[in-house]
Parts: structure tokens; sequence; C-alpha cells
């Protein structure tokens, strides 16, 4: 008898409260397990399933429903508030953000990653009910705490409802992001802009584009086949008197000229559009320095044709060349305009967004046929009307960071 009841009661001992690290890491998993069988019949969590009104409402019966729990039923909140449960779903939801980062994140893929919610953490079933828990349990704790508030606690609070904000908001504002184009022609002024379907939307400020600068790297050389393989390339300095190994090869460079363009029969400097980087170079065999030939090389462009030199060696037929140049960077300089007549001049270009009222404003491309010489330049603006509220969340984490920092005991919590 006593052998038949023992695996019940043990059963029933490991549900028993308090929980303990073991009954969490069950409960997060058997929800993981829910949310994969929830992407796979679903199809997945589309970023914008919540949208305002619907998350705004959303949220507020969520919370609502934590303080009923926290009044009615306390034998339940004292799992939420247990440091065994905040610390597993902590660790869950680290644990899903580093996958975020391990697994490139691409919703459009259709393969089994996709349909399990690995190509896409943060806006699928698993992460959604990680996220949902984890806040819930911080609302509560900031609930209890600012019930007996002193200045004692105000930097607990503020470290947590910080994090509590931010968790919360940005993931359940992000349903109301919206990503447009905007096409820029120096000397114009754009007010409009256009999504991924062509439509487009008016904006409640001008972007006026005053000049478009592309800055380069130096072409590389490389060393190609008759067969068009290539066998070899190497970086460049841009500069004369440079010596380049290409296997068995070596290449001087006795004129670099990097705004070239070929006039009357010579090679010449300018600020033209459409020039381009050319040199003049010597071809040595590397072994016994015997000079097997010079020329010129250029890059090529919309005005100018490419120049190569060809290496005619013991029946070796080779193509010595210059590669298309490749952008270091490039920079819009703006001017922007709100109705108010107020102008504020600024630089946007790649990963240094300008941020602007709720939008934020990223350099994304260029004409790249025209390549340095573009006139046009396409930003990316992103709004979100929830931004604020986020940054609010990490001037909260902020200023309990600080607090920490100075006040470790007096105001530690």
């Amino acid at each position: 008898m006593n052998d038949a009841n023992g695996p019940k009661k043990e059963l029933s001992s490991f549900w028993n409260y308090p929980f303990g690290y073991e009954q969490n890491l069950l409960i997060l998993i058997s929800l993981w397990f829910v949310g994969i069988q929830l992407e796979y019949l679903t199809g997945g969590l589309e970023k914008n399933i919540l949208q305002f009104p619907d998350n705004l409402y959303f949220l507020i019966i969520w919370h609502v429903s934590l303080l009923i729990i926290n009044f009615k039923f306390p034998q339940i909140l004292k799992t939420f508030l247990a440091k065994e449960f905040i610390f597993t779903f902590l660790g869950g939801w680290v644990f899903l953000i580093i996958i975020s980062g391990i697994v490139p994140q691409d919703h459009g893929q259709k393969n089994l990653l996709n349909q399990f919610g690995l190509t896409h953490i943060v806006v699928s079933w698993p992460y959604l009910f990680t996220l949902v828990l984890l806040a819930s349990s911080l609302f509560l704790t900031i609930i209890k705490r600012f019930a007996r508030f002193s200045l004692r606690e105000s930097v607990f609070l503020l470290n947590h409802t910080g994090l509590w904000i931010i968790l919360v908001v940005a993931t359940f504002g992000s349903g109301d992001q919206v990503s447009w184009k905007m096409n820029l022609y120096e000397g114009k002024a754009t007010w409009e802009a256009y999504d991924k379907n062509s439509k487009i939307y008016p904006l409640p400020f001008a972007i006026y584009l005053s000049d478009f600068i592309l800055q380069e790297y130096p072409p590389e050389l490389a060393l190609i086949s008759a067969s068009g393989k290539l066998l070899s390339k190497k970086k460049t300095s841009g500069m004369k008197q440079q010596r380049i190994s290409l296997k068995n090869y070596e290449v001087f460079f006795d004129e670099v000229i990097n705004d070239g363009v070929f006039f009357n029969n010579e090679w010449k400097r300018g600020k033209h559009p459409g020039n381009v980087w050319h040199a003049h170079i010597q071809v040595y065999d590397k072994k016994n320095q015997q000079l097997l030939g010079s020329g010129d090389i250029a890059t090529g462009s919309f005005l100018q044709a490419e120049q190569i030199f060809l290496l005619d060696n013991n029946d070796h037929k080779m193509i010595i060349k210059y590669l298309s140049p490749r952008p270091q960077k490039f920079t819009s300089m703006v001017k922007v305009f709100t109705p108010s007549q107020t102008e504020l001049k600024t630089s946007i270009e790649v990963n240094k967004p300008f941020g602007f009222d709720r939008y934020q404003i990223y350099q994304h491309s260029y004409d790249q046929k025209l390549g340095k010489w573009s006139q046009l330049s396409v930003l990316e603006l992103v709004y979100d009307p929830w931004i604020k509220i986020v940054y609010g969340g990490v001037f909260f984490l902020l200023i309990g960071a600080l607090g920490l920092a100075f006040f470790p005991k007096k105001w530690g919590g």
C-alpha cells in the first residue's frame, strides 16, 4: 500500500507551495512547448497582432486582473513574488534574447526554424508567454513595494518600474511601429514618404537635402584568369609608389589618380561626375624581377569605360584590374522644416540616425549606378508613437542606477 501511494504523494508534494526552481522551470518549459505548438498551428504570432487601441485595452485588462489577484488571491501572489519564479523567468527571457542573436531573425523564411518561431523570437508565442509572466511579476513586486513606500525603496522602485515599462511598452507597442522610405534629391525638399506597397503618406515636416556625400575605400587590385576566375585580390592604399604582390607577380604603382578622366588620349585629374580611379602600373615577375609590362587600369563609371591590363606571360594570359570601390560611409546633409517654420540642420549617416519627434530617421541607400555622384538619397523613417514612454523607462533605470552607485546602503531597497 505504501509503495503504491508513494509516487502520488511525491507528485502531490512536488506541487506544494512555495514553488522552487524545479517547479518554475517545468512551468516555463511547458509554456514554451505550448507556444511552439501555437506557432506551428497558427503560422506564428504576427508583429502587428495588437495595434492601438487593442494593445492599450489588453494592457489595461491585464494589469487590472493583476490588481485583483493581488488583493483576492494572496496565495497565487506568493508564487509571482518568489525569487525562484522571478529568476527562472528572467533567465528564460534572457535565453530567448540570446537565441534571437544567434539564429538569423527573418520571419519570411519557410523552414522548420520558422515554424517553431526561432526566426522571429521577439514576436513568437513562447516569448510572449515568458514576457507576460515576467512583467506580471515585476508589476506585482512594484505594487507591493509601493504600498510601503519610503525613500529607501525609491531606487528599487525606479529600477523595477523602468524595466517593467521597457519590457511591456516596447513589446506591446511594437505593433504600432511603421517604416517608410523617403526619396530625397539634392536641392529639393520632400514632405512625403512611401511604404513597401508604394502608398504615399504625408508627413508633419519636410526634409531638404543640401548635399549627399559618399566616401569610398581605395579600390582593390585583382588578378583574374582568362576564364574569369578570381585568382587573387589585395587592398590598395590609393597612393603611388605602392608595391602589391599578386600570386607570382609584383605590381608597382607609379601614378594614381582618384578622380581621373580620359581626355585627348591621356588621363587627367578633375572633379567631375563620372570620374574614376586610375593608375599606371608596372608588372614584374616576382622571382627574377623581370619587367613584364606596364599600362593603365581604371574603374568604370556611367561616363568612363573600365580599363584593364592584359598580361601575357609564357602563354599564361591574365588580367590585372581595379575592382569597383566599396563605399566607406555615405552621409546626407539635411535641413528639417516644421509647419511652425522651425529649421534644424543635421547630418544622417549609416548607423547614426537622427531622432525627430517620434521618428527615427536612418540613412538607407542611394543611386548605386551613379555612386558617389548620386543626387538621390533614400532615407528610412521609423515612426513609433510609444517611443517617448520607452525613453521614460530608460530614464527611470538611469536614475535608479545612479542611486545604487552613490547610495547603495541608504537607498538600496
